[in-house]
């Protein structure tokens, strides 16, 4: 990860950046013996970790990360590819200090990051979901291999499940809302369900499918939380 310096300054707290994120892994196949969790070697593998951003003059951009086997990146790390994404496509010229990270179900892919447990004690648990409640997390990320070259931003972590409506808490269902249906694996519900317990075989064999599933997750997050952002926006005259 790296990007030049002169792209980094501060910016109003109204300039910020909001991150759909999604991870796909593959569960460990086998039974494992008790020497193997001691030796914490029974974790589920990390297939990828995918976001879609878009800033506050609506451009957008998206990307997806595969770590080495067996390996996890760190939450900074997530945070720095998705910024220097989008500066490398020309999508932003500066770095906002205020990141919105919003995912769906969250409980199920924050443990990804290398860090989890720093990151998940700084975080309320708020019915099985993670969330920043009222004060973010301050990430120190660096640009660049020089030591004194790091910035701070403030990360606001969300739920979509938890600002879902009765009866429609699934990605598929908020998808609908937006009008972005969740993209099938496989036509037959069986197939679908083998293809969802085989996700590394999907990753390998079918790549294209493979993406397109993963990142379009991560963008649905995205458009139901900026959709719910503008009903708020519209009631209260603030911005999040």
């Amino acid at each position: 990860f790296s990007c030049k310096r002169r792209h980094i300054r501060d910016v109003k707290r109204d300039k910020y950046l909001l991150i759909g994120f999604d991870t796909e892994f593959q569960s460990p196949g086998d039974p494992v013996d008790k020497k193997t969790i001691e030796e914490g070697r029974a974790k589920y593998e990390v297939l990828s970790y995918q976001f879609y951003a878009e800033n506050d003059t609506g451009k957008t951009w998206s990307g997806i990360a595969i770590p080495d086997q067996r390996e996890r990146i760190s939450f900074a790390e997530f945070i720095v590819f998705a910024i220097s994404k989008g500066i490398q496509d020309n999508k932003i010229a500066t770095v906002p200090k205020t990141i919105i990270l919003v995912g769906h179900y969250n409980r199920a892919d924050l443990p990804a990051f290398r860090e989890r447990k720093e990151v998940l004690v700084k975080l309320r648990n708020v019915r099985k979901s993670f969330v920043s409640s009222g004060i973010p997390l301050t990430v120190r990320v660096s640009f660049s291999e020089r030591e004194d070259d790091f910035f701070d931003l403030k990360v606001y972590v969300r739920d979509t499940i938890l600002l879902a409506p009765m009866g429609k808490k699934s990605l598929a269902e908020i998808g609908k809302l937006v009008g972005l249906p969740k993209l099938r694996l496989a036509d037959d519900p069986a197939d679908e369900l083998d293809f969802k317990k085989n996700m590394k075989l999907v990753r390998t064999n079918m790549w294209d499918l493979f993406r397109r599933y993963a990142l379009l997750d991560a963008e649905i997050c995205v458009l139901y939380f900026k959709k719910l952002t503008e009903m708020y926006r519209s009631v209260t005259g603030e911005s999040f």
